[in-house]
């Protein structure tokens, strides 16, 4: 919109009717839009909402696996402490590793004399025992399948073996020796 002004020139010679209006434009500057630059939208990578884990439920274990399993635990513990008396030579704690019904080749007594002999005779002994595989007959019974490792000055071997061990009192004790699974 342009605004015009009227000017007067006041001359006194000039009459009314001679003045001509001049007209100047009266310019109002505006702001001009500056080009700005717009920022031009970057593509952002998406995050992409991870996904919550879902736990799978835990199988509530019943007062029977839960027995299962300490018994399996205390089979193993016996079989490792007949190992530690072995390694330590202890003949007397070896042979209390095994049930009065033990069926020894020859007998008991002479089963535990040739056990004195061969435990008390090397320098040294190492038993390790490892592989363990418990399979709980019943309640008071249960088979081990292990793999043994015995090294002492004199001989080094490394077999399977599989005990069937009984329970007495809170004790698991060996009722079966034999090599092989």
């Amino acid at each position: 919109m342009c605004r015009v002004k009227l000017r007067h020139q006041k001359t006194a010679a000039t009459p009314l009717a001679s003045i001509s209006p001049t007209l100047t434009p009266k310019i109002t500057p505006t702001a001009t839009p500056k080009s700005t630059p717009t920022a031009t939208p970057k593509s952002t990578p998406t995050a992409t909402p991870k996904s919550t884990p879902t736990t799978t439920p835990k199988a509530t274990s019943t007062p029977e696996a839960d027995k299962d399993l300490r018994q399996q635990q205390q089979v193993i513990a016996s079989a490792e402490e007949w190992a530690n008396a072995w390694s330590k030579q202890n003949v007397g704690a070896y042979v209390n590793s095994y049930a009065k019904a033990f069926k020894a080749p020859g007998g008991r007594a002479a089963w535990e004399k040739d056990r004195q002999s061969k435990i008390a005779g090397p320098k040294s002994i190492d038993v390790k025992l490892s592989k363990f595989k418990v399979s709980m007959i019943d309640e008071n019974n249960a088979k081990v399948t292990l793999r043994q490792s015995y090294k002492s000055d004199r001989l080094s071997s490394n077999t399977t073996k599989t005990l069937i061990m009984q329970k007495s009192g809170n004790r698991w004790l060996i009722l079966e020796e034999r090599i092989g699974g």
